[in-house]
């Protein structure tokens, strides 16, 4: 979708605009059927849509029309084929070990020097897939950095985000990894093994960069992920998020200290029991933490109150109801008084003033 495309499409057939000037065709429309569009506006409205060069193509022309279709035909087929060629040159450096895309952090990202280590951030990737590994979560892990004051890659502060797709990047085990269009089968979200290329032997293929992690530790985090991500209700291979936990006085009920709206929070005690309760963020997510409160009985007592307000709306409505009753039937008794008068005022009987 093109909106600005669409906007002068609506602009011209709304008589916003007289007309359209454009450098050339493959500027101007991407589709045929964005050029099959333009030209049944420019049939309706009768206004020119002319190109700068090419022999000056006036689309409310026929034999313009004709020519604009063959050609719009012929660029989409060259733009597909350079695509298509791009992606396998793509694939071949990457099949040849040669980094393709940006950068990761680890690694000097530009200049002359780039694609060396940089021991101080090879260091920082180390320790989150060690610290990952020793139980800590993507969450605690970015946490600990912002306390420590550790720069992150490129943003203000780390996030649990950014250290899970750190996690999840087999280039720090020196490993080849591609997502483009000439893959046999799509990779998944949650997985970095789906992005790793293999040779004919199923081995993983070795990229020309100097590993940060080594390949051991590397699959065991893998495996490990997907541990975790099991134990949250995720399927092996499904690229969804865990089950949302639905907690309904989320940001409604408030800290009696900073009164900021408590978030929901769950966890599993060693005896497998899972908790769940509503807790003020900790000063990182703009709270004071410190205070909590068990979910079900906070909600329990809000469903309690609600039921007794809704219960007393529900008998003050129907008292309402009795009385409009009653209003009615009064009304009803005065018409039928009213209406013999009426009729009688109709054929010459005496009058009643409404």
């Amino acid at each position: 979708m093109r909106p600005e495309f669409r906007q002068l499409l609506a602009d011209l057939a709304n008589g916003v605009i007289d007309g359209v000037i454009f450098y050339d065709l493959d500027r101007l429309v991407r589709q045929p059927q964005d050029l099959e569009d333009l030209i049944d506006i420019v049939e309706y409205v009768k206004r020119p849509v002319t190109g700068a060069t090419g022999g000056r193509m006036n689309l409310i022309n026929d034999s313009d029309r004709h020519m604009a279709r063959m050609m719009c035909v012929m660029a989409l087929k060259s733009s597909e084929d350079t695509a298509r060629r791009v992606a396998r040159q793509h694939l071949s450096a990457a099949q040849n070990g040669i980094a393709q895309g940006r950068i990761a952090y680890g690694w000097v990202r530009r200049g002359e020097h780039k694609g060396q280590l940089v021991p101080d951030e090879a260091d920082v990737v180390v320790r989150i897939f060690q610290d990952f590994m020793s139980g800590e979560s993507a969450y605690s892990i970015a946490r600990a950095f912002n306390a420590e004051g550790i720069k992150p890659p490129a943003a203000r502060t780390w996030s649990s985000t950014m250290v899970a797709k750190m996690l999840r990047n087999p280039r720090y085990a020196g490993m080849v990894s591609y997502a483009g269009k000439h893959r046999v089968q799509a990779p998944t979200a949650g997985d970095g093994w789906s992005l790793v290329l293999f040779d004919d032997q199923g081995r993983p293929l070795l990229g020309s960069w100097e590993p940060i992690v080594t390949p051991k530790l590397c699959s065991q985090v893998q495996f490990e992920w997907q541990r975790r991500r099991q134990k949250v209700g995720i399927k092996l291979g499904d690229s969804g998020t865990a089950p949302v936990n639905k907690y309904l006085l989320f940001e409604i009920l408030r800290c009696s200290k900073c009164h900021r709206g408590l978030v929901g929070h769950r966890y599993q005690r060693k005896s497998g029991k899972v908790v769940q309760s509503y807790i003020c963020p900790s000063s990182e997510r703009g709270g004071r933490g410190g205070i909590a409160i068990a979910a079900p009985a906070a909600e329990a007592a809000v469903e309690e109150a609600m039921n007794a307000f809704l219960h007393k709306q529900l008998r003050t409505s129907q008292t309402g109801l009795d009385q409009s009753a009653g209003t009615i039937t009064a009304l009803q008794a005065r018409w039928d008084q009213e209406l013999p008068r009426r009729a009688n005022s109709s054929t010459g009987g005496p009058r009643v003033a409404a």
